[in-house]
């Protein structure tokens, strides 16, 4: 989620969210919900893991975590992202 012409928005998935971001949307105070709490988090204060086992709701997606995502590794596989990282090409590799 986060704030589009003053107007709060919500997403499916992380991947809908970076797609708009990628498109030159100006997105303020962008967040996603963290896969372990729960929680609303900033997108730049977390780590993203693309190639993973986890689907999302609308199939490959990026797993928000925040802290070490070593043990969601072991148990999903994947690589894991900074938003600087998630770039359009990397949007792409997802279906």
């Amino acid at each position: 989620g986060g704030t589009l012409d003053g107007e709060e928005v919500f997403f499916d998935t992380p991947k809908c969210l970076f797609r708009l971001m990628e498109s030159g949307k100006d997105v303020k105070n962008a967040w996603a919900v963290e896969y372990y709490t729960g929680e609303r988090r900033p997108v730049d204060g977390l780590d993203f893991v693309v190639g993973s086992g986890v689907l999302g709701p609308m199939g490959d997606d990026f797993v928000p975590l925040s802290g070490d995502a070593s043990t969601f590794l072991e148990d999903h596989g994947g690589r894991v992202l900074k938003r600087s990282e998630i770039t359009k090409a990397v949007l792409d590799e997802l279906h």
